[in-house]
């Protein structure tokens, strides 16, 4: 019989394996983004750099729906270990990862050594911009810069 206490690790476990991915996804993207834009600028002017730079797009988009599957999986297994805090875990335990009363999680957040030079309350922790709204940001930015480098790349852009 798995107890409450192995179940928890295994969601935990697998709620930073996708977190990783994500991220791991993202550092796919940006290399094969400078890749199609250097083989855009280098064929510039020729119906191969719209090609090129199409397929780029193309990519971009399998690869942002990608990572919205990856989200959806991170955060199913993210209420399900919530579930299980709120429902075994006692009060000090919630606490020290983050539960708040109603039990729902608040955020992974580092524990810092209490120092005699600093102070931080668990609210100085918070970034401020979560990591989702940053990805967002960089696949609308890549986006920008795919259909920019279209028109610029050409055949059709006036010389």
């Amino acid at each position: 019989m798995i107890g409450p206490d192995v179940l928890l690790r295994i969601y935990s476990d697998q709620y930073f394996h996708h977190d990783r991915l994500i991220w791991g996804q993202l550092q796919t993207l940006i290399a094969l983004q400078g890749a199609i834009l250097v083989g855009g600028f280098a064929t510039q002017g020729s119906r191969l750099s719209v090609c090129i730079i199409i397929a780029g797009l193309v990519f971009l988009a399998i690869l942002y729906l990608y990572v919205e599957r990856v989200k959806a999986c991170r955060d199913a297994n993210m209420k399900a270990a919530d579930k299980l805090i709120e429902k075994y875990a006692d009060h000090e335990v919630q606490k020290i990862i983050g539960v708040n009363s109603q039990g729902h999680r608040l955020r992974f957040y580092a524990q810092l050594p209490p120092g005699k030079w600093f102070i931080w309350k668990m609210e100085d922790l918070r970034p401020l911009v979560s990591g989702y709204a940053l990805l967002v940001a960089i696949f609308v930015l890549l986006f920008a810069i795919d259909v920019i480098a279209l028109a610029r790349f050409s055949p059709w852009w006036p010389r």
